[in-house]
């Protein structure tokens, strides 16, 4: 088998690399001679400027100045804002009662807090609430009692005393 080199790639110009110093450089050389840099400043531009940037300063603030909050939204949100702390404050000042309470609500609460005082107890109940408490104690009978621990009570030192 041949060993063929296929050539892929560029072709250099005949004497390219003799030639490229030397015309390197006189580019170089002549670009060195044009001292021009390419930007070119207008005539009294820097004796000008200042009057220019002031007259366009004072242009811009003759424009009118618009809020984000004018005055209606302002109102707007205080009358909503106030409308919601009326709401709260009636319903945080409503007064609740012994009868709106729960009676499982009352015995938990006892239950937790066992330090509270017959006063305090007794502060809670009203006249009727009271009598009918001491009419249903009343109501057993002490016949009654004895009957329910005989039949109920296994353990016989009890019965000898």
């Amino acid at each position: 088998m041949k060993n063929k080199r296929k050539h892929i790639g560029f072709k250099v110009p005949k004497d390219y690399f003799e030639t490229f110093e030397d015309s390197l450089f006189s580019k170089l050389e002549d670009s060195n001679s044009n001292n021009k840099t390419g930007f070119v400043v207008p005539e009294n531009y820097f004796e000008n400027v200042e009057d220019a940037i002031l007259n366009k300063i004072e242009a811009e603030d003759s424009t009118p100045v618009i809020s984000l909050f004018n005055k209606k939204t302002l109102l707007f949100v205080a009358s909503i804002a106030a409308c919601i702390v009326l709401v709260f404050s009636i319903f945080k000042n409503k007064d609740v009662s012994v009868n709106d309470i729960a009676s499982t609500e009352i015995e938990n609460y006892l239950e937790a807090n066992q330090t509270i005082s017959e006063t305090e107890l007794l502060s809670l109940l009203n006249n009727e609430d009271i009598n009918q408490l001491i009419k249903e104690t009343n109501t057993i009978a002490n016949q009654q009692i004895e009957d329910y621990l005989l039949d109920n009570l296994n353990d016989t030192s009890l019965l000898t005393e």
